[in-house]
């Protein structure tokens, strides 16, 4: 890009609040950017502005400024990316916050009626999503804001805020004030698993998030019955391994509140899918 600069927006109206939070640059000069895009914005009857349909972004642009890709999701107040990084490969990862139903290119993350911070990670060529999962889980609220990846190991570290009593990492942490930080490392070992999902290899969990037990939904060319199951917390520690049971059922009971990796593999083939746990 020259020194004038190039306008990144791609809101569809004028009357919009677009915003870049964090950019990243990598060996070749491209640029990846992250943030929101307002499609809506209006105010009431006091003049007080009002906010619609406010996506999560994350762009990719060549050091001449033109643009490669661009991801959008989500469609509430809420959905922002707040940081972005990228890896030894020159994947980009991202943190932010959403509220109400929201889904990363595919990935649908538990519905929340407060905010709620996630993590994603996206390929550098085309901007697909990786992998994408709520991180923390409370009654209130969680925000995520800052992202930094180990050039060295691939372990991600996040920070950001929480409010009320939230678990991470399958750890349950009790307010000490209003506001509280987090600083939460996820474990390169679970992070690069997601990159061994076959595609065709297609389940639902439900309920999810869930209390006690989660329902399997598999395709027809799935033999469940005779599927390794695993579960692991989301830094890559193994919570349990068993079998699915007679009605397509797996017990979660025993977990403590938080999100979980939960692992099936089949005649060679993986599937890796979150859940959260209340």
């Amino acid at each position: 890009m020259d020194v004038v600069g190039k306008s990144l927006s791609a809101s569809t109206t004028a009357n919009n609040l677009d915003c870049g939070s964090s950019v990243k640059v990598d060996g070749s000069g491209n640029v990846f950017v992250g943030g929101s895009l307002v499609d809506t914005t209006y105010y009431d009857a006091n003049l007080n502005m009002l906010i619609t349909k406010q996506f999560a972004f994350v762009a990719k642009y060549s050091n001449g400024g033109v643009q490669q890709w661009l991801k959008k999701f989500g469609n509430d107040e809420k959905d922002n990316i707040n940081a972005i990084d990228l890896d030894a490969n020159g994947d980009l990862y991202a943190i932010g916050m959403y509220k109400g139903v929201f889904n990363v290119g595919g990935i649908a993350l538990p519905n929340g009626a407060s905010t709620n911070a996630f993590v994603a990670k996206f390929n550098k060529l085309n901007g697909n999503t990786i992998f994408a999962y709520q991180l923390g889980v409370s009654a209130a609220e969680v925000e995520g804001w800052g992202i930094g990846v180990n050039q060295q190991n691939g372990n991600v570290y996040t920070s950001g805020n929480y409010r009320g009593s939230c678990a991470f990492n399958a750890n349950t942490i009790n307010p000490q004030g209003v506001w509280d930080i987090f600083v939460v490392l996820l474990n390169n070992s679970v992070i690069q698993s997601t990159n061994d999902i076959v595609r065709d290899f297609n389940i639902e969990l439900f309920p999810n998030p869930t209390t006690t037990t989660l329902s399997i939904l598999a395709s027809n060319d799935i033999d469940l019955y005779n599927s390794t199951i695993k579960v692991f917390s989301s830094d890559g520690k193994l919570m349990n391994k068993s079998r699915v049971l007679s009605d397509k059922l797996i017990d979660v009971s025993d977990l403590k509140a938080g999100n979980y990796w939960l692992e099936i593999v089949n005649d060679g083939k993986r599937m890796i899918k979150l859940f959260s746990k209340y």
